[in-house]
């Protein structure tokens, strides 16, 4: 049944009442929210993971000025642990007999040069790098850093117990691998001559194990 007007309510204007409906192709508006206020994204209550407060955009992890300020902490990577070898026993020895065979041909040599150091053999150190399985091969070691190099491998320093120079000789038996600490006491601590014979001792041991590995 149609609704009729009250006779003591005056009758509506029809054009004022029916200027809110939009007309033909144009974009419908309502008049009770503000066309600017309808271009910004619904917000949530969830909280921001950055600063705490809620109003986060729908669909967005935090908000835009909390995205642009948010960082990455600046810590240390994890510590990478060197990659098995296939058969590293078998590789050490190889290392090992390459190194005998060049020992005798660089022994007592120096390299060419303003500096001239004496000459290394590159196989030595590979073999010692392998033995050590990237921690530090004195084993009164307090505990070596947990940070890596760029390339993210270990923080070692291979070493000889007794310098080439002295005499000592360019191989894994009497080669270590060190943390900087440990490399610093046995170079000028105070304890370094006893520190000298624990690791000569740990240098012997190894090299026999891994020759039976």
């Amino acid at each position: 049944m149609e609704a009729r007007a009250r006779p003591d309510e005056p009758a509506p204007d029809l054009p004022q009442a029916l200027a809110w409906l939009p007309r033909e192709g144009a974009a419908h508006t309502s008049p009770t929210v503000p066309a600017a206020r309808r271009d910004l994204p619904v917000a949530s209550d969830k909280p921001c993971p950055v600063c705490g407060k809620g109003g986060v955009p729908i669909g967005s992890p935090r908000h835009a000025r909390c995205e642009r300020l948010a960082r990455v902490p600046d810590v240390p990577p994890p510590r990478a642990e060197p990659a098995p070898h296939p058969n590293r026993g078998t590789e050490y020895r190889r290392l090992v007999e390459a190194a005998e065979c060049r020992e005798a041909a660089s022994r007592g040599k120096r390299s060419s040069g303003t500096n001239c150091r004496p000459v290394r053999i590159s196989q030595a150190r590979e073999a010692v790098l392998i033995r050590c399985d990237g921690r530090c091969e004195n084993p009164r070691c307090p505990g070596q850093p947990d940070d890596v190099t760029d390339d993210g491998q270990p923080i070692l320093e291979v070493d000889h117990i007794e310098e080439i120079a002295a005499g000592g000789r360019d191989h894994p038996s009497q080669m270590v691998a060190l943390c900087p600490n440990c490399h610093a006491v046995k170079t000028r601590g105070r304890t370094r001559e006893a520190l000298r014979g624990v690791l000569a001792q740990a240098a012997r041991d190894k090299h026999a194990a891994w020759l039976l590995c």
